[in-house]
């Protein structure tokens, strides 16, 4: 199954693109504070990404809105909306499969994943990097390509 991705903005984003660039230079980082004890690799929880960015956002009148749509028990579709005080606003969707078994705990990791990469990825987020690599001279590998996750980014 293909699913585009999409961004969309308000007819007017002087506001909020001005208010975005304030809350980037005053945002954290966001931590990997949890571990995932299947792969024995520790992660960014939700937690730490709201942590990094809500504060910031919030003190430039950025609020931020995360919407998770099931398609039937395979796809998830999430769309994360930045809102500005001034009424502007911009939407970002990105979906993935839901792998395993498809029940409750499949769908919720689905959801999970997503709203923490889709706000670390429309907010800016730096994440940190603690798994060692940074320390040595070893280069960190790059993920495997998978063509059924889609994201975007906005211009």
């Amino acid at each position: 199954m293909n699913v585009l991705s999409t961004v969309t903005f308000s007819e007017s984003k002087s506001n909020i693109f001005g208010a975005l660039a304030k809350a980037q230079g005053n945002m954290g980082k966001a931590f990997k504070d949890s571990v995932n004890p299947a792969f024995r690799s520790k992660f960014v929880s939700m937690a730490s990404v709201l942590e990094a960015v809500l504060p910031s956002f919030n003190a430039n009148g950025l609020a931020v809105l995360q919407h998770p749509v099931l398609e039937g028990v395979e796809m998830i579709h999430l769309t994360t909306v930045v809102t500005h005080e001034s009424g502007e606003w911009m939407q970002s969707v990105c979906s993935m499969p839901v792998s395993g078994k498809r029940d409750a705990h499949a769908v919720g990791s689905a959801i999970s994943y997503l709203r923490r990469y889709s706000l670390a990825s429309i907010a800016g987020v730096i994440q940190s990097d603690d798994d060692g690599n940074a320390a040595t001279d070893q280069a960190p590998q790059q993920p495997a390509y998978n063509p059924r996750i889609v994201t975007s980014a906005a211009p």
